[in-house]
């Protein structure tokens, strides 16, 4: 048994020190980690590394409740790297973002020591197709994809399109097929990594069902 496992063994029977000294072991490996990431830029490290030790656990009991969050560390470098092409695109006037089709679709993972420093290159690779992938839908998908981003619900979209519930459901999941076909087809590792190659199946808008 690893000293990690010991000391999480112990802070799940109500030891606060081995908790607490678990606690610095992950931040340590967060360190380390996000420096492997994103080897040439500290600032975005700063930023990764922040989002991870919120998620750490403050309390004994909430342990096994944060490790779900910690697992998923390695798709924020995905989602981070997502954002600052976004912000690009957004100063030059265009409004798409895809990050909500990775929160959807997010694996669990295994700890940030069992994970290959590849698994997160292809998953940023797969990030850029996705991109422009949806650069190059027609300017109505992109608008309905923006409003879902923007978390307007299938009603209002339908009413701010001017068409019905069912077609702007269709119309979304047309473009999510896209999308997967992109990723999948140049980049399957990546689409594997960030969720996507599951896009097809409908479960990026099955949410929408349930919206009022």
């Amino acid at each position: 048994m690893s000293r990690t496992d010991e000391l999480a063994k112990l802070a799940k029977e109500g030891n606060q020190e081995a908790f607490t000294d678990l606690v610095e072991i992950l931040q340590r490996r967060l360190e380390t980690l996000a420096a492997k990431i994103v080897p040439h830029n500290p600032s975005l490290q700063e930023d990764l590394y922040a989002d991870a030790v919120f998620s750490l656990p403050r309390s004994v009991d909430k342990w096994n409740e944060s490790k779900g969050k910690f697992a998923t560390f390695a798709m924020t470098v995905a989602r981070r790297e997502m954002y600052l092409h976004l912000r690009v695109k957004k100063r030059q006037g265009e409004h798409i973002s895809m990050s909500t089709i990775e929160e959807n679709s997010l694996p669990f993972r295994n700890d940030p020591e069992d994970m290959d420093i590849e698994d997160f290159r292809s998953g940023t690779d797969a990030c850029d197709v996705a991109i422009e992938a949806a650069r190059s839908l027609s300017p109505s998908q992109q608008q309905l994809i923006n409003l879902v981003l923007q978390g307007a619900s299938l009603p209002s979209i339908a009413v701010e399109l001017g068409i019905s519930e069912e077609e702007a459901k269709l119309r979304l999941k047309a473009a999510a097929n896209y999308i997967s076909f992109e990723v999948g087809s140049k980049c399957p590792d990546g689409a594997k990594e960030i969720g996507l190659h599951s896009i097809h199946e409908g479960s990026l808008f099955d949410e929408l069902d349930d919206v009022s």
